[in-house]
């Protein structure tokens, strides 16, 4: 009996990419306990809002990375469609690394040194955009998750059959004489 291949490319390439993501994170982690012992007034309770807000999101992307790599490590050996599984992991790793990095960048070669109401926009619209990506990019992601998923229903389900009617085959064999 052959000893069937595995398939980790998506494992390690969503571990890459909530390490990468999350070290992005890491200066959020900081500032909110840094100042946690600020006083409450408007100003700060909102920052704290805001910092606390992203931990809480790299919590949750977190966990549902941490079960996506959980998944496709429990039929690593199973018959399922790879390249949906390299999708799911390619749009995982642009939201977390590619959209920072590239956000990154822009902000490198803008001029914010003057606020100016044309600044202001420039940082609304480059948000705006931000988060649409994010979205997309997630949403796409687990699209190929959903399908990865469905083909591996699919591929046990004919199995399955297959067996049954192997079955009947062999019974019928057995009949015949």
């Amino acid at each position: 009996m052959s000893e069937k291949k595995t398939f980790l490319v998506p494992v390690y390439m969503l571990a890459f990419s909530f390490l990468i993501g999350a070290i992005f994170e890491w200066p959020a982690v900081v500032n909110t306990i840094r100042n946690r012992h600020l006083p409450q007034d408007s100003f700060s309770f909102s920052m704290r809002e805001y910092w606390i807000n992203r931990l809480l999101n790299i919590g949750i992307i977190g966990v549902i990375i941490l079960v996506e790599c959980l998944v496709y490590w429990r039929i690593r050996k199973s018959k399922y469609r790879k390249d949906f599984a390299v999708g799911h992991a390619i749009g995982i790793m642009l939201a977390l690394v590619g959209l920072p990095v590239g956000s990154a960048i822009f902000q490198y070669f803008t001029d914010f040194s003057i606020a100016s109401e044309e600044t202001t926009r420039t940082i609304r619209i480059m948000n705006t955009i931000y988060g649409g990506l994010l979205k997309v990019f997630f949403i796409m992601a687990h699209v190929c998750f959903a399908l990865v998923l469905i083909s591996l229903w699919k591929n046990r389900k004919n199995r399955s059959v297959d067996v049954v009617a192997g079955e009947k085959d062999i019974l019928n064999e057995y009949t015949d004489r």
